[in-house]
């Protein structure tokens, strides 16, 4: 078994992870190609190198998670009466999400004090093993009711695409000024304090990315371009979907591409085509008749029709989830069954092998003063 047992509040037993050495493997592969191969350099010169260094890390653990869970992932899009079970699941957990982004600004703050947190990506981990998070209080029928409020509402959106739910500089950081939150979060401004929340400060935030600086600045001689001279004042290089779908349509090859496309989804704002596409899928995979609204362009009908079948199908799913849910907290069941612990897994790796670098990076600033 394997224990996050040094700081994720409870001791969360794991089963040992048999795509583990595959993943990590992927991740070193990757590394070593990006930086090796010059049919990436074109590319990379057109952003500053610094946050070249931090996309090609960052990629490689995308495309591991890719092309370890890929293929079933593709073969989860099949069935429409389990999609909507395991999205009626994971709307439930959504608003534990929210909560715990809550409890995430606050200790950044440096107001909230949470056993075994020590580096913003503990966050991170929790998301992936939400159900077993201990700083939370089981979902309430008022918090149910409130979710299910919002799903009727025109804001709402099945949120799967490349940002998790602990994302917390994405969505402070917001770019080109666009809120790029989960629809769930928009929702809820103006409650619970939500509003507050976005004006504190995030001061652990800020000395941990000195520590990581350190560490990165100290170790990167391990990995250096031949040949290539990265000119002064060039655009930085994020990982978000545009840059991600660019890349896996680029260079690598359509089994990779295949379960890019069966996990990811464009964000709303990118492109309507891109929705058309996929209110096409939702409304092929149902079985049962639907009824488009009326509209001035079939486009535009398609794509409501869609949601509005994706919105009952969810509703109708997510009281006998919710009993469910309480059913298995009163009689200790787990719910293992609910997330993949393979994933969190590799996210737990991931963090632990993290928290190592803020300590060495803090570590060496501590050794120049």
């Amino acid at each position: 078994m394997a224990y996050l047992s040094d700081g994720m509040g409870g001791q969360s037993s794991i089963p040992k992870n048999p795509f583990k050495e595959k993943y990590q493997d992927t991740i070193k592969e990757t590394i070593d190609e990006l930086y090796s191969n010059p049919r990436y350099w074109d590319f990379f010169g057109m952003f500053s190198e610094e946050s070249v260094h931090d996309f090609i890390v960052e990629y490689a653990t995308k495309k591991a998670w890719l092309m370890v869970n890929g293929d079933r992932m593709v073969a989860k899009s099949n069935s429409e009466e389990l999609i909507y079970h395991e999205t009626a699941w994971n709307c439930l957990w959504e608003i534990q999400q929210l909560k715990l982004f809550s409890l995430q600004t606050s200790w950044r703050a440096g107001l909230t004090d949470l056993q075994g947190v020590e580096v913003t990506r503990d966050f991170i981990c929790w998301e992936h093993n939400i159900s077993l998070c201990p700083f939370l209080e089981p979902v309430s029928i008022t918090e149910l009711n409130h979710y299910m409020e919002y799903v009727k509402s025109d804001i709402f959106e099945v949120k799967n695409w490349l940002y998790g739910w602990q994302d917390f500089d994405m969505y402070r950081n917001r770019g080109n000024g666009h809120d790029l939150s989960p629809a769930w979060y928009r929702f809820n401004k103006g409650f619970s304090g939500m509003d507050h929340l976005e004006l504190l400060p995030d001061v652990k935030g800020d000395e941990e990315r000195k520590y990581v600086q350190a560490y990165k600045k100290h170790h990167r001689k391990l990995h250096e371009f031949q040949d290539l001279h990265f000119s002064k004042n060039l655009p930085d290089l994020y990982l978000n979907f545009e840059t991600m779908d660019f890349f896996v349509r680029t260079f690598e090859n359509k089994s990779l591409q295949r379960s890019f496309e069966s996990v990811e989804t464009r964000p709303e704002s990118v492109g309507r085509e891109t929705e058309l596409q996929e209110a096409l899928r939702t409304l092929n995979r149902a079985t049962e008749k639907i009824e488009l609204p009326e509209c001035d362009d079939w486009k535009d009908a398609v794509i409501l029709g869609a949601r509005n079948h994706r919105r009952k199908k969810i509703l109708e799913h997510l009281p006998a989830v919710y009993d469910s849910y309480l059913f298995r907290l009163s009689n200790g069941i787990g719910f293992d069954g609910q997330h993949d612990q393979r994933v969190y897994q590799e996210y737990l790796d991931n963090t632990l092998s993290y928290r190592d670098i803020v300590r060495e990076g803090k570590m060496l600033l501590a050794g120049r003063e």
